[in-house]
């Protein structure tokens, strides 16, 4: 994770530069496989697969033109995904909306198409986006890596955030974070369960720090204040993800000592 941390940036790079639509020209591929990208990280969907579709699922490489509304400069995403939860997205986003309500023009039911050399739309699929994201990142990452990102920013935010305010979630012992709390909101994000998110989503790493960080004491705050002084500013990255950024770069090397003990 954070290999995949490091290089997001030059992933959003990347994207920023392929979301440039030029005036006149076709749908290209790279426009719709960055457009998808795009929504991985800022929706936290998951991309899809046809098994989806055959089971009445969606994921974003499966959306059809009805679960896509655009409104001026935004785009909502609504539909059925995994195990039939019902996802609404809202992205305030003038580069999506305008691809999204181009590719809704193009013949066929499927959402997001580009178009060919020959001129008919063609479909992208999850493998697509896997290998684009795989060629612009030069690593071997895939779609899922920014649900986990994401998954395990959230659960540090709102770690932090408990600490910092701890009267604000009376549930749980006082001095203590209450995990399963975090879990449950982290995994409604998300749209699967606390479960889930505990196994698959949120770093063993901030699992951990949460069953060990005591609320309102010195040591809790020396911890925030470290990660805040350390947490290097890169372009591309918000101020919650350069701190997980920091926090896990922490943990790999006391991992590390503790190793060669």
């Amino acid at each position: 994770m954070e290999a995949f941390g490091r290089t997001l940036p030059a992933i959003r790079r990347r994207i920023a530069r392929d979301l440039r639509i030029e005036q006149g020209k076709p749908l290209g591929r790279e426009l719709i496989l960055a457009t998808i990208v795009q929504l991985l990280d800022t929706t936290f969907l998951r991309v899809g697969n046809e098994e989806y579709a055959s089971n009445g699922s969606y994921g974003l490489t499966t959306l059809r033109n009805r679960h896509a509304d655009t409104r001026g400069r935004a785009l909502v995403l609504r539909f059925r995904g995994k195990s039939g939860v019902h996802h609404e997205a809202k992205i305030d986003d003038p580069r999506i909306a305008k691809v999204v309500r181009r590719c809704q023009q193009l013949a066929g039911q499927e959402l997001f198409q580009y178009e060919g050399d020959d001129g008919e739309p063609k479909t992208v699929s999850s493998t697509d986006v896997n290998d684009y994201l795989r060629e612009i990142a030069g690593e071997d990452f895939s779609a899922k890596d920014f649900r986990t990102w994401h998954g395990t920013v959230q659960a540090l935010e709102m770690i932090r955030l408990r600490c910092m305010y701890p009267a604000a979630s009376p549930k749980g012992p006082p001095d203590r974070v209450n995990m399963k709390e975090v879990l449950c909101a982290v995994a409604a994000r998300l749209g699967n369960t606390p479960a889930v998110c505990k196994k698959a989503y949120v770093h063993p790493a901030v699992l951990e720090l949460a069953g060990m960080v005591i609320l309102n004491s010195t040591e809790s705050s020396v911890i925030w204040d470290y990660m805040a002084s350390k947490a290097r500013k890169r372009r591309y990255l918000d101020a919650s993800e350069q701190r997980l950024l920091e926090f896990l770069s922490v943990s790999r090397m006391r991992s590390l000592s503790a190793k060669s003990k």
